[in-house]
Protein backbone atom coordinates (compact mmCIF):
# COMPACT_ATOMS: atom_id res chain seq x y z
CA UNK A 1 0.00 0.00 0.00
CA UNK A 2 1.39 3.41 -0.98
CA UNK A 3 0.89 4.74 2.57
CA UNK A 4 3.13 2.13 4.23
CA UNK A 5 6.26 4.31 4.26
CA UNK A 6 4.38 7.22 5.86
CA UNK A 7 2.89 4.85 8.44
CA UNK A 8 6.33 3.46 9.35
CA UNK A 9 7.88 6.93 9.58
CA UNK A 10 5.17 8.21 11.90
CA UNK A 11 5.36 5.08 14.06
CA UNK A 12 9.12 5.54 14.45
CA UNK A 13 8.65 9.22 15.32
CA UNK A 14 6.19 8.27 18.05
CA UNK A 15 8.56 5.61 19.32
CA UNK A 16 11.43 8.08 19.64
CA UNK A 17 9.24 10.65 21.38
CA UNK A 18 9.69 9.06 24.78
CA UNK A 19 9.77 5.88 26.79
CA UNK A 20 8.09 6.94 30.05
CA UNK A 21 5.35 4.54 31.10
CA UNK A 22 1.76 5.56 31.80
CA UNK A 23 -0.84 3.33 33.37
CA UNK A 24 -3.37 2.10 30.82
CA UNK A 25 -6.93 2.35 32.09
CA UNK A 26 -8.48 -1.09 31.64
CA UNK A 27 -12.05 0.23 31.90
CA UNK A 28 -12.84 3.72 30.69
CA UNK A 29 -14.90 5.83 28.38
CA UNK A 30 -13.08 7.88 25.78
CA UNK A 31 -13.55 10.50 23.08
CA UNK A 32 -11.17 11.63 20.39
CA UNK A 33 -10.50 13.36 17.09
CA UNK A 34 -8.37 12.38 14.11
CA UNK A 35 -6.76 13.96 11.07
CA UNK A 36 -5.21 12.17 8.14
CA UNK A 37 -4.74 11.46 4.48
CA UNK A 38 -7.07 9.40 2.26
CA UNK A 39 -6.78 7.87 -1.19
CA UNK A 40 -9.42 5.94 -3.11
CA UNK A 41 -10.24 3.64 -5.99
CA UNK A 42 -12.92 5.27 -8.13
CA UNK A 43 -14.96 2.13 -8.70
CA UNK A 44 -17.70 2.77 -11.26
CA UNK A 45 -15.89 5.86 -12.57
CA UNK A 46 -13.22 3.85 -14.41
CA UNK A 47 -11.87 5.93 -17.30
CA UNK A 48 -12.32 9.23 -15.43
CA UNK A 49 -9.35 11.34 -14.39
CA UNK A 50 -9.22 12.08 -10.65
CA UNK A 51 -7.48 13.73 -7.75
CA UNK A 52 -5.94 10.76 -5.99
CA UNK A 53 -5.82 11.95 -2.41
CA UNK A 54 -7.73 14.08 0.06
CA UNK A 55 -7.80 15.27 3.65
CA UNK A 56 -9.62 12.96 6.04
CA UNK A 57 -10.79 13.76 9.56
CA UNK A 58 -13.09 12.30 12.17
CA UNK A 59 -14.44 12.19 15.70
CA UNK A 60 -15.06 9.10 17.81
CA UNK A 61 -16.12 7.93 21.23
CA UNK A 62 -16.43 4.61 22.97
CA UNK A 63 -15.99 2.47 26.02
CA UNK A 64 -13.11 0.13 26.88
CA UNK A 65 -14.52 -2.91 28.70
CA UNK A 66 -11.16 -4.51 29.58
CA UNK A 67 -7.56 -4.35 28.41
CA UNK A 68 -8.38 -6.30 25.24
CA UNK A 69 -11.72 -4.99 23.93
CA UNK A 70 -13.64 -1.77 23.27
CA UNK A 71 -16.71 -0.65 21.32
CA UNK A 72 -16.86 2.74 19.66
CA UNK A 73 -18.86 4.95 17.32
CA UNK A 74 -17.16 7.03 14.65
CA UNK A 75 -17.83 9.76 12.15
CA UNK A 76 -15.19 9.84 9.42
CA UNK A 77 -14.99 12.30 6.53
CA UNK A 78 -13.10 10.58 3.73
CA UNK A 79 -12.37 13.58 1.54
CA UNK A 80 -13.38 15.53 -1.53
CA UNK A 81 -12.23 14.44 -4.98
CA UNK A 82 -12.51 15.83 -8.51
CA UNK A 83 -13.42 13.37 -11.24
CA UNK A 84 -12.94 14.48 -14.85
CA UNK A 85 -14.87 12.75 -17.65
CA UNK A 86 -12.80 11.32 -20.53
CA UNK A 87 -12.07 13.66 -23.46
CA UNK A 88 -10.54 17.11 -23.99
CA UNK A 89 -13.57 18.96 -22.67
CA UNK A 90 -14.50 16.44 -20.02
CA UNK A 91 -16.98 17.54 -17.39
CA UNK A 92 -15.79 17.78 -13.82
CA UNK A 93 -17.65 15.96 -11.04
CA UNK A 94 -16.93 16.66 -7.39
CA UNK A 95 -17.29 13.61 -5.13
CA UNK A 96 -17.38 13.60 -1.31
CA UNK A 97 -17.65 10.62 1.05
CA UNK A 98 -18.26 10.15 4.78
CA UNK A 99 -19.31 7.34 7.11
CA UNK A 100 -20.94 6.94 10.52
CA UNK A 101 -19.96 3.53 11.88
CA UNK A 102 -20.08 1.20 14.88
CA UNK A 103 -16.71 -0.48 15.48
CA UNK A 104 -15.41 -3.40 17.53
CA UNK A 105 -11.83 -2.71 18.66
CA UNK A 106 -9.34 -5.39 19.70
CA UNK A 107 -6.37 -4.27 21.84
CA UNK A 108 -3.07 -5.96 22.67
CA UNK A 109 -0.94 -4.27 25.38
CA UNK A 110 2.80 -4.65 24.79
CA UNK A 111 4.05 -5.97 28.11
CA UNK A 112 4.26 -3.42 30.92
CA UNK A 113 4.90 -0.53 28.53
CA UNK A 114 2.53 2.28 27.64
CA UNK A 115 2.17 0.93 24.08
CA UNK A 116 -0.47 -1.33 22.57
CA UNK A 117 -1.49 -2.64 19.18
CA UNK A 118 -5.06 -2.31 17.98
CA UNK A 119 -7.31 -3.67 15.26
CA UNK A 120 -10.84 -2.64 14.37
CA UNK A 121 -13.76 -3.81 12.25
CA UNK A 122 -16.94 -1.86 11.69
CA UNK A 123 -20.09 -1.41 9.67
CA UNK A 124 -21.94 1.79 9.07
CA UNK A 125 -23.99 4.19 7.04
CA UNK A 126 -21.89 5.61 4.21
CA UNK A 127 -22.88 8.91 2.59
CA UNK A 128 -21.78 9.99 -0.86
CA UNK A 129 -22.46 13.11 -2.88
CA UNK A 130 -21.63 13.82 -6.53
CA UNK A 131 -22.11 17.29 -8.00
CA UNK A 132 -21.16 18.91 -11.28
CA UNK A 133 -20.93 16.80 -14.44
CA UNK A 134 -22.66 13.86 -12.74
CA UNK A 135 -25.03 14.67 -9.87
CA UNK A 136 -26.28 12.19 -7.31
CA UNK A 137 -26.24 11.59 -3.60
CA UNK A 138 -27.34 8.92 -1.22
CA UNK A 139 -26.53 6.58 1.63
CA UNK A 140 -25.68 2.91 1.65
CA UNK A 141 -23.89 0.25 3.66
CA UNK A 142 -20.14 0.80 4.21
CA UNK A 143 -17.53 -1.38 5.90
CA UNK A 144 -14.21 -0.66 7.57
CA UNK A 145 -11.16 -2.60 8.78
CA UNK A 146 -8.00 -1.21 10.31
CA UNK A 147 -4.85 -1.69 12.36
CA UNK A 148 -2.77 0.68 14.42
CA UNK A 149 -0.61 1.44 17.41
CA UNK A 150 -1.48 3.44 20.55
CA UNK A 151 0.79 5.29 22.94
CA UNK A 152 -0.62 6.20 26.36
CA UNK A 153 1.30 9.37 27.21
CA UNK A 154 -0.55 9.77 30.51
CA UNK A 155 -3.58 7.82 31.77
CA UNK A 156 -5.94 10.57 30.55
CA UNK A 157 -4.46 11.02 27.05
CA UNK A 158 -3.58 8.61 24.25
CA UNK A 159 -2.08 9.13 20.80
CA UNK A 160 -3.07 6.69 18.06
CA UNK A 161 -1.68 6.11 14.58
CA UNK A 162 -3.90 3.92 12.39
CA UNK A 163 -4.27 2.64 8.84
CA UNK A 164 -7.89 1.96 7.89
CA UNK A 165 -9.64 0.65 4.79
CA UNK A 166 -13.24 1.55 3.86
CA UNK A 167 -15.56 0.05 1.27
CA UNK A 168 -18.74 1.75 0.04
CA UNK A 169 -21.57 0.24 -1.96
CA UNK A 170 -23.00 2.95 -4.21
CA UNK A 171 -26.49 2.38 -5.56
CA UNK A 172 -28.09 5.35 -7.29
CA UNK A 173 -29.83 5.64 -10.66
CA UNK A 174 -28.37 9.13 -11.10
CA UNK A 175 -24.88 7.73 -11.64
CA UNK A 176 -23.42 6.44 -14.93
CA UNK A 177 -23.32 2.96 -13.37
CA UNK A 178 -25.97 2.64 -10.70
CA UNK A 179 -24.33 -0.15 -8.69
CA UNK A 180 -20.64 -0.30 -7.85
CA UNK A 181 -18.26 -0.17 -4.92
CA UNK A 182 -15.58 2.36 -4.00
CA UNK A 183 -12.64 1.61 -1.71
CA UNK A 184 -10.54 3.97 0.43
CA UNK A 185 -7.21 3.72 2.24
CA UNK A 186 -6.71 6.15 5.13
CA UNK A 187 -3.77 6.99 7.42
CA UNK A 188 -4.83 9.01 10.50
CA UNK A 189 -3.21 10.40 13.62
CA UNK A 190 -5.63 10.73 16.55
CA UNK A 191 -5.72 12.19 20.03
CA UNK A 192 -7.89 10.40 22.59
CA UNK A 193 -9.09 11.58 26.00
CA UNK A 194 -9.80 8.83 28.54
CA UNK A 195 -12.15 9.33 31.50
Amino acid sequence: MKYSSAFIALALALGLAGTATAEIKEKSGYVGASLGYAGYDKGGFDGYGKDKDGVSYGIFGGYRFNKYFALEGRYTYLGKYDLVAPGINGEKTEATYSIVSANAVGLLPLGDSNWELMGQAGIGNGRYKFSGGESANGRDVAYTLGVGVRWHIVPAFTVQLAADAYKFHVNDDGLPESKFSTEFGVIQLAGQWNF
